[in-house]
């Protein structure tokens, strides 16, 4: 088994109508896969000026020329995709819709964010039967580690570290 790299080039527009839920307009995105040294151009453009003029960026004007829309992100991502996966049994009763969800804020600003597929074993849930234990002692090893990375590494809308306010079992 093999990881594969995939390139794509994505871009967002917002629409005139307000998000019920929050956060802004209403938005609608194209992704496109593109060709590794076509994204290795753009990774290299180390100038807005120098990345509209790859090949990539002269797609997202093309885009951008026939929508209307205001154009709210776009960029080039990689994704690492298994050359052969090897996926559960069906008898192993493991489904995406099994999740914890993460709850974490930065500020007044709260988010959620859920891995699908939960695995059981590795968290230890309080006597609600719903809150994963995050400290010491019942704590998991993998838990702690998850929220150490977590804290670390993700950031805020704004650019600002995150604190985990807690993690949950869902369904």
């Amino acid at each position: 088994m093999a990881i594969v790299e995939r390139y794509f080039a994505y871009i967002t527009f917002a629409d005139c109508r307000k998000n019920p839920s929050g956060g802004g307009n209403k938005t609608s995105s194209i992704r496109v896969r593109v060709s590794a040294a076509n994204a290795n151009t753009y990774f290299a453009a180390n100038t807005d000026a120098l990345r509209a003029a790859t090949e990539i960026g002269l797609l997202m004007t093309a885009f951008a020329g026939l929508s209307s829309g205001y154009r709210l992100s776009w960029g080039v991502s990689i994704d690492l995709e298994q050359d052969a996966p090897a996926f559960p049994a069906t008898e192993s009763a493991i489904y995406t819709f099994d999740k914890y969800q993460i709850s974490y804020r930065a500020g007044l600003d709260n988010y959620v964010v859920s891995i699908p597929a939960r695995d059981d074993i590795d968290a230890n849930v309080a006597s609600d039967g719903v809150s994963v234990l995050l400290v010491a002692p019942g704590a998991t090893a993998e838990v702690t580690n998850l929220v150490a990375r977590f804290e670390t590494t993700v950031q805020s809308k704004n650019g600002d570290a995150v604190i985990v306010n807690g993690i949950r079992v869902s369904s």
